[in-house]
């Protein structure tokens, strides 16, 4: 999994660009880290780096948005803006959605941990 996968991803699923998504790659390395530690042994395919990607990064995604919501209560990416309550829960399923997929690639029991939580 690289981190420029997991950004451009991240970027896709934030609408951020430039500076403002450059100060979001603690959360791309931090999510990208703990999917390294859930990595069962299997062969890493092409596919596999891409769906662990995308999950790293909808992982990345839905930190970012709580963290928005809780320093002002709201978020704006272009004309959309966000407030408390069904994007919290959208960003949830994108990362479960999304873990599922990636799910040969990591130990079992990780995608119903993260449901769980």
């Amino acid at each position: 999994m690289e981190l420029e996968a997991v950004m451009e991803r991240f970027a896709l699923y934030t609408g951020l660009e430039g500076t403002a998504l450059a100060a979001q790659e603690p959360l791309c390395r931090e999510a990208m880290a703990r999917l390294e530690e859930q990595r069962n042994r299997r062969e890493l395919t092409d596919r596999g780096r891409e769906l662990l990607a995308a999950a790293a990064a909808a992982m990345a995604c839905r930190r970012h948005l709580l963290l928005c919501l809780t320093a002002g209560g709201s978020l704006t990416v272009g004309d959309a803006r966000v407030t408390r309550g069904g994007p919290v829960d959208t960003a949830a399923a994108l990362e479960t959605e999304a873990l599922a997929a990636a799910a040969l690639w990591l130990r079992p029991g990780v995608v119903f941990r993260r449901m769980e939580e």
